[in-house]
């Protein structure tokens, strides 16, 4: 059999030898988090553990509420985002993030990473800042804007990806997953990096590993990341804003 070069496995290949490479897939682990504000700095530090998980009426709810108290999780990147992923037992993976720029802006944008499924859609997407809910689409194709009123420095994203899942020829439980949360820029759609770390915590048991496609070369998927506590996550940095990050899990 010929041997695999972990360092640059072809899309096809992943979902039988990334089960071997991911013990060699320990790269930078990171704490995570973040939330909505106005430019000011002047905000309290809460628990990332007590935010709110994606999905319904009731995170909707806390989150505003959360926004309007100035209730920040104690690991939020002084520029950057962190992403907490949850992938459910269909496949669907419900992703809340939380972002904070350097410069205000009135606008995010949230976008399919390049190599993304033809099939793939975020719905149910809810975009917030301290002022309340942002304007823009409820699916994600492709790309979509969201404005709100006042310039502002931080805004959470809410959504759940579906059509990202593939089952393994060889198994009907293992499948990977990708992408694994959307891709942001500041502004309108074309707009700038939000700059700083991108923090991903794929928070479920069934995560075997994490794996980062390679810029300019979406088919091309590199392990990454590490465990963490019942999952895993990995630190994407500037150059590496657009990946797309995929994930081997087992579906039970």
């Amino acid at each position: 059999m010929k041997p695999v070069d972990a360092s640059r496995l072809n899309l096809r290949h992943l979902l039988v030898v990334l089960p071997v490479v991911a013990v060699w897939a320990v790269l930078s682990t990171a704490a995570v988090v973040g939330l909505v504000s106005e430019p000011s700095n002047g905000f309290a530090v809460a628990d990332s553990s007590a935010e709110p998980a994606a999905g319904g009426a009731a995170s909707d709810s806390s989150e505003a509420l959360s926004l309007r108290s100035n209730q920040l999780p104690s690991d939020l990147p002084e520029v950057g985002t962190y992403a907490r992923a949850s992938v459910l037992p269909d496949g669907d993976v419900a992703v809340v993030e939380w972002v904070r720029t350097a410069v205000a802006t009135t606008s995010l944008t949230l976008s399919l990473p390049p190599g993304s499924p033809t099939a793939s859609a975020a719905n149910d997407v809810v975009v917030m800042s301290a002022d309340g809910p942002a304007t823009g689409p409820a699916q994600v194709t492709s790309s979509g804007s969201y404005v709100v009123t006042r310039p502002t420095t931080v805004f959470v994203s809410r959504y759940l990806l579906s059509g990202v899942a593939r089952l393994s020829p060889t198994s009907q439980t293992r499948a990977l997953v990708q992408p694994v949360a959307l891709s942001l820029s500041a502004g309108p759609s074309g707009g700038e990096p939000v700059g700083g770390p991108r923090l991903l915590s794929v928070e479920s048991g069934s995560v075997l590993a994490l794996a980062c496609s390679v810029p300019g070369e979406e088919t091309v998927l590199t392990p990454c990341g590490a465990p963490h506590e019942e999952g895993w996550q990995v630190e994407l940095d500037s150059t590496r804003w657009s990946a797309l990050v995929a994930a081997q899990v087992d579906l039970e």
